[in-house]
């Protein structure tokens, strides 16, 4: 069997598909590549005649090829929200809409993603493709990884991509397919480092890299949630227009910041800034406690979340 040309080690949501186009379309070491990789959806999974040469995949399980050319695609932990937006909108190639009081999901979620076990086991009940579960609910699963992100399922994965014993690889950020100039230092980086002897069309793949920014259509609200945040912080009034996952995001910010208090489980979500200010300053004291899931109180070990754990 042929080596490889190169192996591209990435996380789902993080464009390693889009990358692999970008290499076999413009090494001279791979045959001439036609079309674009871009489905419905704006997922890079169109089905092309690629090479062969040039493979992506998950290091999930293990490192493939590990004597063969590597380019790991990085990313920070301020990136988690956005690729876990990215991942469960478009899994399977098919959209999910977080912004519905109502989600079903479509069977190769409930293939891929070993969450609807956690899901039913958290909640005590069981769901399949038809069945439609309630926002909130996963709002409160998504924010309870989202206030223990150090030991999120992406935070993991980062570590992972990190902490590699790889000989010869190169590493890229998950942000620098965003704009156009850093991706092209990227791949200049690449390119160096492993010999692929690209023969970039400037004009050609800044066409193609808008066509990939406009069917993100997450990309510009990447940090619409933390914009929320901070004008809560700075008790700013703005109107509030955020999908399930940007609210679990929002409620386990709000409740590292704000002491002794839960974010409430409903479907309807807070309309303004203001409501949620409302909501904190009201907050009734016979109510308030120490919040069971967050893993520290004032850097010390939370006694409730890890009773809570032992369960």
């Amino acid at each position: 069997m042929m080596p490889h040309l190169v192996n591209i080690a990435y996380v789902g949501g993080t464009h390693g598909n889009f990358l692999k186009f970008i290499i076999d379309k413009y090494s001279k070491k791979t045959p001439f590549l036609d079309g674009l990789p871009f489905t419905d959806i704006g997922t890079s999974h169109a089905p092309l005649r690629y090479s062969g040469l040039v493979n992506s995949y998950h290091p999930r399980s293990g490192w493939q090829n590990k004597d063969e050319p590597h380019i790991i695609i990085e990313f920070d932990k301020e990136d988690i929200l956005y690729i876990t937006r990215l991942i469960y909108r478009r899994a399977g190639d098919i959209k999910t809409d977080w912004t519905k009081d109502y989600i079903s999901f479509p069977k190769v979620w409930h293939d891929w993603f070993d969450e609807k076990s956690k899901i039913e086991k958290l909640y005590n009940f069981t769901f399949d493709e038809d069945t439609a579960v309630p926002k909130f609910i996963l709002r409160d699963f998504f924010k309870l990884s989202f206030l223990d992100i150090d030991n999120h399922g992406l935070s993991y994965f980062r570590n992972h991509l990190l902490n590699h014993d790889l000989e010869n690889s190169v590493s890229m950020k998950f942000n620098d397919f965003y704009d156009i100039n850093r991706l092209l230092v990227a791949l200049s980086d690449i390119d160096k480092k492993h010999n692929l002897e690209l023969e970039i069309d400037k004009a050609e793949i800044k066409h193609t890299h808008d066509i990939f920014l406009s069917k993100l259509d997450m990309h510009n609200s990447k940090d619409r949630a933390k914009q929320i945040f901070d004008a809560v912080c700075n008790n700013e009034d703005t109107q509030i227009n955020l999908d399930g996952i940007e609210e679990a995001w929002l409620n386990a910010q709000l409740e590292m910041k704000y002491d002794f208090i839960q974010m409430p489980n409903i479907n309807h979500y807070f309309k303004n800034t203001k409501d949620i200010r409302k909501f904190i300053d009201w907050y009734p004291n016979h109510y308030k406690a120490m919040n069971p899931n967050l893993p520290t109180f004032n850097n010390i070990p939370n006694p409730f979340y890890l009773h809570k754990n032992k369960k």
